[in-house]
């Protein structure tokens, strides 16, 4: 029997649409994908998240005279919103997170759409993102707000290779207004303008405005002007050299009195050296040289740190997907390790047990940086010089 005339008519449909239902079908995958998690309660909900909820729920606005959370005003602004939501307490926080994933796949896409003019790899670059089992888990399963602090660095990243740069640290400002570890990638805008002298120094004074300009609900309700400018302090507070992250400090002892004045020390050295040479070298900043740079420096921070937690890797591992899967095949090794070693590292926190030993990890994650830093000095022809 031969394909009749309906049959024939709704294959050319399919085909002539195919990219349009690829994603529409990828976007319902990851609806029922997030269902899956999104009664789990972290510890990180029930001490932290929970609580705050419940003071604003029960304070409203009023809350935020006093100090009743450890994070930005930003996000909790976002949650105060959220306690509007006609959901469930759990459901609502998780929103505020989910939401960003959604945004933020879907901002990636169209950017690499209008870039490339490519409906295809568009697509890929939203699946690739909000398929994510690293974002997934982050925001539907753990309840966590990385995304958020991603999402502007992403922005912020596509504004400066773009030469858009007061826009750039304004988005890079927001993005640190929502996450301490966003101050991770500062070295790549220090050795953009120091490279380039395109723009003034006085655009990152953006950082500290943008603070100041979240901070002006919570000193309407009350709060004190200190009180609100010492909260990231009080956050790098704590005696854990580590905590359940695979960096460096895996392979010694977890004797934070004699070896985090050290290890400080060490990591600032290994740090400045790295950005002393591609400055001395003058690399090219140019869009490859920037994205790579930014992908090397959003590892070696949080690699080289004492005091890093198990999400400080977030934005690297997002990133390293853009990089690996759709710019540059030739870092795909770095997506895979990254996002395995982060799966690893949640698998920890979230069960309280132990898959693979963070030194493998953290071996695997080493090897990782320094073949990217091999090639980024190769590739800009330093290696002629020494």
């Amino acid at each position: 029997m031969k394909i009749s005339k309906i049959e024939s008519t709704i294959i050319d449909f399919l085909s002539k649409y195919s990219i349009l239902i690829f994603g529409i079908i990828i976007y319902l995958l990851s609806i029922v994908f997030r269902g899956y998690f999104l009664n789990f309660q972290s510890g990180d909900y029930r001490m932290s998240l929970s609580r705050w909820y419940d003071t604003l729920a029960n304070n409203g606005f009023s809350a935020f005279k006093t100090n009743f959370a450890n994070y930005f005003q930003s996000y909790l602004y976002l949650m105060y919103l959220a306690v509007h939501l006609p959901f469930g307490k759990l459901f609502n926080i998780k929103f505020i997170s989910m939401f960003f994933d959604y945004v933020c796949a879907f901002l990636a896409s169209i950017y690499f759409y209008k870039k490339y003019n490519n409906k295809l790899k568009a697509v890929l670059v939203f699946t690739a993102i909000i398929l994510s089992p690293v974002v997934v888990i982050n925001s539907a399963c753990w309840a966590q707000c990385d995304i958020i602090y991603a999402f502007f660095l992403l922005i912020s990243i596509g504004a400066l290779i773009n030469e858009k740069y007061t826009l750039s640290l304004l988005f890079f400002s927001i993005a640190f207004c929502f996450k301490l570890q966003a101050i991770f990638i500062l070295p790549v805008f220090l050795l953009v303008y120091l490279n380039k002298r395109a723009f003034s120094f006085v655009n990152f004074l953006l950082i500290p405005l943008m603070y100041f300009v979240f901070m002006i609900p919570s000193l309407i309700a009350g709060r004190g002007f200190m009180s609100l400018l010492t909260i990231y302090s009080d956050q790098t507070s704590g005696n854990r050299l580590a905590a359940n992250v695979a960096n460096i400090y895996s392979f010694i002892p977890n004797d934070f009195n004699t070896y985090y004045k050290p290890g400080l020390i060490f990591a600032i050295s290994v740090i400045l050296v790295f950005c002393f040479l591609v400055y001395y070298f003058k690399i090219d900043m140019n869009e490859k040289n920037i994205l790579i740079l930014t992908l090397i420096i959003s590892i070696l921070v949080p690699f080289v740190l004492p005091k890093m937690h198990d999400r400080y890797y977030f934005f690297a591992e997002l990133f390293s997907i853009i990089i690996g899967f759709f710019l540059y095949k030739k870092y795909l090794f770095v997506t895979l390790i990254m996002n395995f070693c982060a799966l690893m590292v949640y698998y920890i926190f979230l069960n309280n047990t132990t898959l693979v030993d963070l030194r493998i990890c953290s071996a695997f994650i080493f090897a990782a940086l320094l073949k990217l830093i091999y090639d980024f000095f190769k590739d800009n022809i330093i290696l002629k010089y020494v």
